[in-house]
């Protein structure tokens, strides 16, 4: 549960999926829900009611290969200098 949470945390940050910043992220999001050790997607948008464009996007993926979780932490990690927000949980 706790590294559902943790995730979905990391997750919320790829909001701001359209900058140039988090495109590795998105690359690396878009490989681990194309992964057999996904169990489930869910995808939520909010939306500007004036021009309905996507304001805020966000993504939960449930999965628990380890090995896919430590390359999305190392990715974000590595583009935390170029984030705008970042926040991390070190709960274990």
């Amino acid at each position: 549960m706790t590294r559902t949470l943790f995730i979905s945390l990391i997750l919320c940050l790829l909001a701001p999926i359209a900058s140039y910043a988090q495109g590795s992220l998105s690359n690396i999001v878009e490989s681990i829900e194309d992964s057999n050790q996904v169990s489930n997607v869910m995808y939520r948008e909010k939306r500007d009611p004036r021009t309905r464009k996507v304001v805020r996007s966000t993504r939960l993926i449930v999965f628990s290969d380890a090995k896919l979780a430590k390359r999305l932490i190392s990715a974000i990690k590595k583009e935390r200098p170029n984030a705008v927000n970042y926040q991390a949980n070190n709960e274990r």
